[in-house]
């Protein structure tokens, strides 16, 4: 009986490692769940802004480390963010506009100055912010006729489960 146990613990912690990426959960987040800390809120007067028109200021000053290589050569640079902000469980991208870099408003100039930030971010639509004047410009990209690339994802590995149970058949009827 305690044979039958121990095997059947071992099936268990094996196909458990076996299947864990085709999971929906983890066993480590079962038994130790992340307790979100209670952030203050974001003070200044973007957030405020960003407060009076309805987006709620979720996280401020993001950097994200950009690598290239070209050829051989690597070259490392930086994206710089203002601001993440939320609205009905939608994120947008909030850029402040800045007099030593001003925004062309015509489609190449919008491009230019917006569509690096929207490729990184993904964002529903960009808020463009003029603190001086309280304003929000809501700016949206649609790339129409955009390549789509099949993701290849991992299939899950069926002739490695089926070999795996059927060995361990065999052995739990010899070891009978």
């Amino acid at each position: 009986m305690l044979d039958n146990l121990v095997l059947f613990l071992l099936l268990f912690c094996i196909l458990y490692i076996l299947f864990r990426p085709w999971l929906p959960f983890s066993i480590r987040a079962w038994f130790f769940p992340d307790k979100p800390e209670e952030a203050e809120p974001l003070q200044g007067l973007v957030p405020d802004i960003l407060r009076e028109h309805g987006y709620e200021p979720v996280q401020e000053k993001i950097k994200t480390q950009v690598h290239l290589a070209v050829d051989e050569e690597e070259y490392e640079s930086r994206l710089y963010f203002d601001y993440i902000a939320k609205r009905e469980d939608q994120y947008y991208l909030v850029i402040i506009a800045r007099d030593r870099k001003p925004v062309k408003w015509s489609g190449v100039g919008l491009r230019d100055f917006f569509l690096a930030s929207f490729l990184v971010v993904q964002p529903l639509a960009i808020l463009y912010v003029i603190p001086e004047l309280r304003v929000i410009k809501v700016v949206e990209i649609d790339l129409e006729n955009r390549p789509k690339w099949e993701e290849k994802k991992a299939s899950f590995p069926f002739k490695a489960t089926f070999s795996f149970i059927a060995g361990m058949m065999v052995m739990w009827w010899i070891m009978k």
